[in-house]
């Protein structure tokens, strides 16, 4: 595992427990790896309980509120919640976005598989949630509808503050909307709260829910939707990508604690690092100096050679103008230090 403190001292950060809920039942750890492991194939056509489908295709991508696919990768029992076990009443659970629902059961996941009783936490633990999407927001615009309940059902806010209520947790918690990059900007944002001393385990979480056509008619009239439904990263036919549902939550400790209470160590985060694009071709396309330069920035920050790497979990997009520049970058940070092929792909 090596030392424990790098020279800007900083520490490793271990990932000691794991909730997850992904497209073909897989619910766990072993059942995420199982459909890696096969190759199963998780996209489906969109069933008629999410949208009319038939209503909304389009193979002409120009068309107005169309979307030029009809494929999605679905979790099981979107609407399903064990409102009970969190003490949520019928009612208030009926307000509840599908996203907070699943993102409560992964969380109590998560502190399940790591062997942790939440009770004895309280101020030691803070919450970091990744979350974007707005389908539930949109359903309930109807002010005839509104009670009680639905503005801390559909605010995101509440999606991390829910969580250390119903944990009763009261270290740092906030939730943080970064697009495509907020799950990964949550766990920078656990893992500098742990470096602070704000926190000694970190409870990181994200979330990406499917409720209505909108938002995929949306990305379709930006040309990066695949129109067969695959998302083919770094090949010759990628066409686009392919929205999927997903959750997952992780238990962060500072690696020597994790090592001092005989945890089961998933892996180590080493460090990490954020920035953006800044002026660029567009609002939307990314910038390979940009990626470039954070990616140099978390290595050095950090002390970790970027020679010893082998392999990169790219975003990997499928799209024609992504995957090109994201490789470009990635090529431009990792090249000039070796001398063997680095390997890249994306799950």
């Amino acid at each position: 595992m090596g030392s424990n403190k790098t020279s800007w001292g900083y520490f490793p950060v271990a990932v000691v427990g794991i909730g997850t809920r992904h497209a073909c039942g897989a619910n766990t750890t072993d059942d995420f790896w199982k459909v890696l492991k096969e190759g199963k194939e998780c996209i489906l056509n969109i069933p008629p309980e999410r949208w009319a489908i038939d209503n909304f295709h389009d193979e002409d991508q120009t068309r107005q509120g169309k979307m030029v696919t009809k494929r999605c990768g679905l979790i099981d029992d979107l609407e399903g919640f064990d409102n009970l076990f969190f003490k949520i009443s019928p009612r208030e659970a009926a307000s509840l976005d599908p996203q907070q629902r699943h993102l409560l059961e992964v969380n109590y996941e998560a502190f399940e598989d790591a062997g942790i009783n939440p009770d004895n936490l309280g101020e030691s633990c803070g919450v970091f949630v990744g979350i974007g999407m707005m389908d539930h927001a949109i359903q309930l615009v109807d002010t005839s509808t509104t009670d009680a309940y639905t503005l801390t059902g559909i605010a995101h806010s509440v999606s991390a503050n829910r969580i250390s209520y119903a944990f009763n947790l009261k270290g740092p918690s906030f939730a943080v909307d970064t697009a495509c990059a907020s799950g990964l900007t949550a766990l920078h944002l656990a893992c500098t709260s742990l470096w602070n001393r704000e926190c000694s385990v970190a409870l990181m979480s994200a979330c990406n829910g499917i409720q209505l056509p909108d938002i995929t008619v949306g990305f379709s009239a930006l040309g990066v939707l695949s129109p067969d439904g695959r998302c083919s990263p770094f090949s010759s036919t990628a066409n686009g990508y392919v929205r999927s549902e997903g959750w997952g939550a992780i238990v962060l400790k500072p690696l020597s604690q994790a090592l001092a209470d005989n945890d089961h160590i998933y892996t180590v985060i080493r460090g990490s690092a954020i920035a953006a694009n800044g002026l660029a071709n567009s609002l939307t396309m990314p910038s390979p100096p940009a990626q470039e330069y954070v990616m140099k920035e978390a290595y050095e920050k950090f002390g970790v050679s970027m020679s010893d790497v082998h392999y990169v979990e790219a975003h990997g997009t499928g799209t024609m103008v992504g995957d090109p520049l994201e490789a470009e970058a990635i090529s431009r940070a990792f090249n000039r230090t070796r001398d063997n092929p680095l390997k890249i792909g994306s799950v």
